[in-house]
């Protein structure tokens, strides 16, 4: 601990610093963001990397805002991701009504304004970026000395765009079929990738691993295959995503399925990267933050610590919520037309679905209910990549979001969204979760992950205590 550091420690009144803001939204603290600054200030002023975890509504955006202002006063470059364009114009206004000076950065990068990246390079004001903005080979800005990740689950996410290729088998049909066709040919004895090559397959067909020997005698045609696609050129989709991955791919893992192959490390080397390796220090905030040694494995940031907190403060839940699931699997059936028909009444919903191939899948049943009853006005969004599809849904008069593996780092307040629909348990997202979930069912970590997300998911279109929302599921095994 440096002498600067202890001169702080235990020191920092937060109820006064706050006060001397003048801010007439902020005016005090809840006990819980009182009792989680004096946790961090007494115990995890230089924890390098610390989760904080607090319910949906327990004001972690104001925790956030505080701890980096601080440090904007010790001079340290601070910098918060956010999940989506709207979480980090939220995040903007918060900071705006506590006089906390900001800077946001979206949009192209050739765009960003030299002044503004100069005010936060000299510890003038805190830099607000989505995931996708800070987590590329080239962000626009240094690194953070202190960075605070919201809805912290989301890095792994921007993780695995930048560390993962994906052929997809709609994306890149051509690619893709010549991939299965090369692997069913040499590896027969994987029945999933010999079915798909025959087209005897199902888009929820087991996913296989190709065992370690045989993805090294398969290297060199992949790496000749993926040379002569027109995806893998300079300007072709999979170009970047092939660049990054190609000088590791004798240590990276290929997972095979019937719409996508995977080649990714088995944990996300996210902390090696420039601007992870920087900071001082990594705040992870999240309303279920899990087991801190989970969060380490998927997001690839080691050593993770979770702020001490009285039980009290974590069992809030804002809002009212009615539930709905069928009571056994010939109910399921009814729940279908139910969700389907709120769904077109009310106008507007979310579909939490646990894969691309699932939300597609939903979409396209309630696209043929739009067209039965010759309804026009309510546009269907299909969240990919950097989700930018979740922006317009909220900027969008009516219209139906689907995700894909995604349960957080979404808010959907008010009016935005009355109804949430779940079609499956979110047992696993991707290639690797499906995997180990088809493998090892009964493992600790996966059954976490799954009450993880339910909680997740019964908290994103009910964000405070005046707020109300209908969550549907779709199957007896919820």
């Amino acid at each position: 601990m440096s002498k600067q550091d202890e001169m702080f420690d235990q020191q920092i009144d937060w109820q006064a610093r706050l006060k001397a803001k003048k801010s007439v939204k902020f005016d005090e603290f809840y006990p819980a963001q009182e009792a989680a600054l004096n946790s961090y200030s007494s115990r995890c002023l230089n924890t390098p990397n610390l989760a904080i975890e607090l319910p949906t509504g327990s004001g972690k955006s104001l925790i956030a805002l505080m701890i980096l202002d601080f440090w904007m006063q010790q001079a340290k470059r601070t910098a918060v991701l956010c999940g989506t364009k709207n979480l980090a114009r939220q995040f903007k206004e918060e900071a705006d009504a506590l006089g906390i000076p900001t800077i946001l950065f979206e949009g192209a990068k050739t765009g960003w304004k030299t002044a503004d990246k100069f005010k936060y390079m000299q510890a003038k004001a805190v830099a607000i970026l989505n995931y996708w903005g800070y987590i590329n080979q080239s962000p626009g800005i240094d690194p953070a000395e202190v960075l605070v990740l919201d809805d912290a689950h989301l890095a792994e996410n921007a993780a695995h765009g930048l560390f993962s290729l994906d052929v997809n088998r709609v994306k890149h049909e051509k690619l893709f079929e010549e991939l299965i066709a090369a692997l069913a040919s040499r590896f027969q004895h994987y029945i999933t990738i010999v079915d798909c090559q025959q087209g005897n397959h199902t888009p929820f067909a087991p996913i296989e691993l190709l065992n370690f020997t045989d993805w090294l005698d398969f290297v060199p045609q992949l790496e000749s295959i993926m040379g002569e696609a027109a995806e893998t050129q300079s300007e072709g989709i999979l170009f970047f995503p092939w660049k990054r991955i190609r000088p590791s791919l004798r240590s990276a893992l290929c997972f095979v399925g019937p719409n996508s192959i995977t080649i990714r490390p088995g944990c996300y080397p996210l902390v090696s990267e420039n601007h992870f390796k920087k900071p001082k220090q990594r705040i992870l905030l999240s309303a279920t933050i899990g087991t801190a040694d989970d969060l380490s494995r998927r997001t690839g940031i080691p050593g993770i610590k979770s702020l001490p907190i009285a039980p009290q403060y974590r069992s809030a839940v804002p809002g009212k919520r009615l539930i709905i699931f069928p009571d056994n699997e010939s109910r399921e059936s009814d729940m279908v037309k139910l969700a389907l028909e709120v769904a077109l009444k009310l106008k507007r919903s979310v579909w939490l679905c646990a894969s691309s191939a699932e939300a597609n899948l939903w979409a396209e049943k309630l696209r043929e209910q739009l067209n039965s009853k010759q309804i026009t006005d309510q546009p269907i969004f299909i969240a990919e990549g950097q989700a930018e599809e979740i922006d317009q849904f909220v900027d969008a008069k009516t219209g139906h979001l689907f995700t894909a593996a995604r349960y957080d780092g979404m808010d959907f307040e008010g009016d935005t969204c009355r109804l949430v629909v779940m079609p499956s348990l979110p047992q696993a997202c991707g290639a690797f979760e499906r995997f180990v979930s088809e493998n090892l069912a009964d493992a600790s970590f996966m059954n976490s992950r799954v009450l993880q997300r339910m909680k997740q998911a019964l908290g994103r279109a009910t964000r405070n205590d005046h707020d109300w929302a209908i969550y549907v599921f779709l199957k007896n095994s919820f």
